[in-house]
């Protein structure tokens, strides 16, 4: 999937809170800033409406991938850990995921480097704006 595309309001609404903050991420994506990388990621969103999802990024494209349980896949350099909450206020410019790390409400397990590429690819993306 491409994450440039917006995502129907109707289709927004059916989803559980942290689908709709991953789907938001999603359309963050900067292609520019992941270039010819091929990164996994975990995300797990604790919380109310949480969720683990599998992120993708593979030469330009990244691609939420729902889990069920958190993947115990020794190639997967890097997890991170968030309360819905705390992506929300992410997501929503309230706080920035740097600042969420250092207040220990976003916790990183693995590769810190792969992770601080996170930032401006998906969290302060230039994309942040997109509108749906």
């Amino acid at each position: 999937m491409i994450s440039q595309l917006c995502i129907p309001e109707y289709i927004i609404l059916a989803m559980l809170k942290s689908e709709k903050l991953i789907a938001q991420l999603e359309k963050r994506f900067d292609p520019a800033i992941a270039g010819s990388h091929t990164i996994a990621y975990v995300f797990n969103v604790t919380g109310d409406e949480g969720g683990i999802w599998l992120l993708q990024i593979d030469n330009g494209k990244c691609q939420f991938v729902p889990q069920k349980e958190l993947p115990a896949d020794p190639r997967i350099p890097c997890y991170i850990t968030i309360d819905t909450r705390d992506l929300e206020m992410i997501v929503d410019g309230r706080m920035t995921a740097m600042t969420a790390t250092l207040a220990g409400m976003l916790a990183i397990k693995g590769d810190m480097n792969l992770a601080m590429l996170l930032v401006p690819m998906l969290f302060e993306s230039r994309l942040a704006n997109c509108q749906s």
